[in-house]
């Protein structure tokens, strides 16, 4: 049997490179980084809310989650 997955376009980022997507389980909550604008984003998909953007204030490549929290 084939299934097909249809993907749905659900936000407009307008990032200029936006890489590196995270999903956290636990938070229930996607991160990405947009390398160019030096900027971190959160969204809540449930919340029906624009992300949240944070200035990191220097390129940064990559994140990850810390087992005690964080990043």
């Amino acid at each position: 049997m084939t299934t097909t997955v249809k993907a749905k376009h659900f936000l407009a980022a307008q990032c200029r490179l936006g890489e590196g997507p995270r999903w956290h389980p636990d938070e229930r909550r996607l991160y990405w980084l947009d390398i160019e604008q030096h900027s971190l984003y959160r969204l809540d998909p449930a919340s029906g809310q624009p992300p949240e953007r944070f200035d990191i204030g220097l390129p940064v490549g990559c994140l990850a989650f810390r087992e005690k929290g964080g990043l």
